[in-house]
């Protein structure tokens, strides 16, 4: 039908969004003819109103249409079913684990960083949190540049790291993988008690700093925290 005047054209819009809805593409449509006959008859502010809601009921339909089409759009996870509770994809093989596996059953890949009990990069096989590296095939590590490799449960008792630099400056540290910085610090307490011998308080202090840093530094590395080898306990 095509409307002959502003009545007719009214009718059209009342006719389409009864049929086919208020934000379908015939009401816009319907909409943008009322508006012409509007501003046929100088009603330039109805005219304005008409194609304002025209214009919003078309980007409403073409926002829909995208939504749309992004969820038709297969995404890297989207034919990947739910997991079932406790269990997690190993990210090498892709087969179903524990989510506590520390290494797959399948591939044998290691999947928990042994360093920092952290995720491990599927595609470069170091961790994300501390740089350590793992083997695919064993439970061997190597930390990032310039980082202590020891795994928590194999690190020494913190408390006796202390009482070993509080007897000896920087044995403590040497044990934990510090070895550089134990060496120096063990050089530095002799230059200490050598120069501060006329007073007890500066070795008292020296050996008070180097036994409560080997406590801390434990303690880190225990807690699984990635620990520089110049790296002071705090």
């Amino acid at each position: 039908m095509n409307p002959r005047n502003i009545e007719e054209a009214q009718s059209l819009v009342e006719r389409s969004g009864q049929t086919h809805g208020a934000g379908s593409k015939e009401m816009a449509d319907a909409l943008i003819v009322l508006a012409k006959f509007f501003r046929a008859n100088k009603r330039l502010r109805d005219a304005a109103n008409a194609e304002a809601k025209a214009k919003a009921i078309k980007a409403a339909i073409s926002s829909t249409k995208v939504e749309a089409g992004a969820r038709a759009v297969p995404g890297p996870h989207s034919t990947r079913q739910s997991l079932p509770d406790g269990m997690k994809e190993c990210p090498f093989c892709a087969e179903m684990v524990q989510s506590r596996a520390i290494k797959c059953k399948h591939c044998a890949s290691i999947l928990t960083c042994p360093l920092c009990a952290e995720a491990v990069d599927g595609t470069t096989g170091r961790c994300r949190h501390c740089g350590g590296a793992t083997s695919s095939t064993s439970s061997s590590v190597s930390a990032a540049p310039g980082f202590v490799a020891r795994h928590p449960n194999d690190v020494p008792d913190p408390v006796l790291m202390c009482v070993c630099s509080v007897f000896i400056p920087g044995l403590g540290q040497i044990f934990l993988g510090q070895v550089a910085k134990g060496v120096v610090m063990f050089l530095a307490s002799l230059i200490a008690f050598v120069l501060l011998a006329i007073t007890i308080i500066g070795p008292l202090v020296w050996v008070y700093f180097t036994g409560r840093d080997a406590l801390l530094v434990g303690r880190m590395l225990k807690a699984g925290k990635p620990v520089g080898k110049w790296d002071w306990g705090s």
